[in-house]
């Protein structure tokens, strides 16, 4: 079983922006964030409340999540 990261991700962050969910690859995810990153102080992001269904070679995940974010 091949266990490590995946070369790429559905990304979904339609309940801030609209849009559609995107399938990026790590680097397409680190390229578009690469602009906000250094406006910021300090960032804390805390994640909880894993709901992960396995089916086959795919998963989907839910999870409760915030960032904070000091400039």
């Amino acid at each position: 079983m091949h266990q490590g990261f995946a070369s790429n991700v559905w990304l979904d962050y339609t309940f801030m922006a609209g849009g559609e969910p995107a399938e990026l690859s790590p680097g397409q995810i680190t390229n578009a964030r690469r602009g906000v990153w250094p406006g910021f102080e300090f960032t804390q992001h805390t994640i909880s409340h894993f709901e992960i269904e396995i089916g086959g070679d795919e998963a989907n995940v839910f999870h409760y999540g915030t960032a904070t974010s000091y400039l």
